[in-house]
């Protein structure tokens, strides 16, 4: 084993403690720098009092009693479709109309 002098060990000690401080302080000054964050927008509902016009429930067609025919049930199942189809486009044409101000 070779034995090196202690005065050599300590300069060893000393310029490898000098180059580990040199380098991490390196690392930490040039960082690239943090970028802002853009803005959070946060929308919230807020009720608002208005009058809700009433949409009245449409009478749905029924086929009628001792009817057995492929006929009547296909002009009734018909008809039944197009009033469901009436109804939900009312409804929303109710829902996209802007609410009356309260008196």
């Amino acid at each position: 084993m070779i034995k090196y002098p202690k005065v050599a060990i300590r300069r060893i000690t000393a310029l490898f403690a000098f180059w580990f401080l040199l380098i991490l302080t390196a690392c930490t000054t040039t960082g690239i720098p943090a970028q802002e964050a853009p803005p959070v927008i946060v929308k919230v509902p807020v009720p608002v009092p208005c009058e809700i016009e009433q949409v009245a429930k449409p009478v749905r067609p029924t086929v009628p009693k001792g009817t057995t025919g492929i006929f009547d049930l296909t002009k009734t199942a018909l008809a039944d479709r197009r009033v469901l189809e009436a109804d939900t486009t009312r409804l929303r044409a109710a829902n996209t109309t802007p609410c009356k101000e309260l008196k």
